[in-house]
């Protein structure tokens, strides 16, 4: 085995880890979360959770994992794809919110969800927030900085767990965890927004696209 497919392995080992660690702490929440909601309450926890993650996997449009195989192959344009991309997800999340804030009740009622009507707002926007950081651990991937993924990932994933754990615990609200949740994405916004100052990624490159 070569260097390279050791390198490879040894990366994939890394991941692998970090994605079981997290899934084991994952695990745990809904076992604690069961214990102070309601079963009406829980079952739009549950609810709300599906419609996330069916919204965060449709919103982005496959163009994240695109990043994968423009930048690898042309170094000196990354900024130029970068910068496409984020534009990207913050126009069509922006343009999510304003739909879904308007006609979330709509698409409710036509799922029989009509319980989640008084979520639909801060709903919106952590799917948002949510996507429009969906880029940093890709962009580290792409720089071979898998120990940082893999413990990013579990630092993430334990932050919104105690998020949700103790919005939980305090109040037995589900709105107020909606809302905790909302400013754990705030924060990874903020994140990924230095990773992209620190590497001088925030310009949008206006030359190139007149050139084009």
């Amino acid at each position: 085995m070569s260097k390279k497919d050791l390198s490879l392995t040894r990366q994939s080992q890394i991941l692998i880890l970090g994605r079981v660690l997290s899934f084991a702490f994952n695990f745990m929440i809904p076992i604690v979360v069961v214990r102070y909601l309601d079963m009406t309450q829980y079952g739009m926890y549950k609810q709300l959770f599906m419609v996330f993650m069916t919204l965060s996997i449709l919103l982005p449009f496959g163009i994240i994992e695109s990043l994968y195989y423009f930048i690898p192959r042309n170094r000196d344009e990354q900024q130029h794809y970068i910068s496409q991309t984020v534009w990207f997800l913050f126009l069509t999340g922006s343009l999510f919110v304003l739909l879904f804030s308007l006609f979330g009740k709509n698409l409710f009622s036509l799922l029989n969800l009509t319980q989640l009507n008084e979520f639909i707002i801060p709903l919106a926007f952590y799917v948002f927030l949510m996507c429009l950081a969906l880029p940093l651990e890709k962009l580290l991937l792409i720089e071979g900085r898998v120990k940082l993924v893999a413990v990013g990932g579990m630092i993430s994933e334990v932050s919104k767990g105690i998020c949700i754990i103790t919005a939980t615990v305090m109040t037995r609200d589900l709105l107020v965890i909606l809302y905790a949740l909302l400013l754990f994405s705030a924060i990874r916004v903020a994140v990924f927004a230095g990773y992209l100052f620190s590497k001088r990624l925030f310009l949008f490159s206006i030359r190139k696209l007149e050139r084009e």
